[in-house]
């Protein structure tokens, strides 16, 4: 019985450590992302302001 229990307490906090480490990489897959969408934006942004201003000239 106590034998089941520590493996349990053990399995329970690798487990945590696992779900952990799963969202720290997940957090840095979003930021990666993030920034590659926020390059892509500016990008998209800068285009359509250089279309406007050859439209207006």
């Amino acid at each position: 019985m106590d034998k089941s229990i520590f493996l349990n307490k053990i399995s329970k906090k690798q487990y945590i450590s696992y779900s952990h480490i799963k969202r720290k990489i997940n957090v840095k897959i979003y930021r990666k992302n993030l920034k590659i969408m926020i390059k892509y934006l500016y990008k998209i942004m800068f285009y359509k302001k250089n279309l406007i201003y050859r439209g207006e000239k």
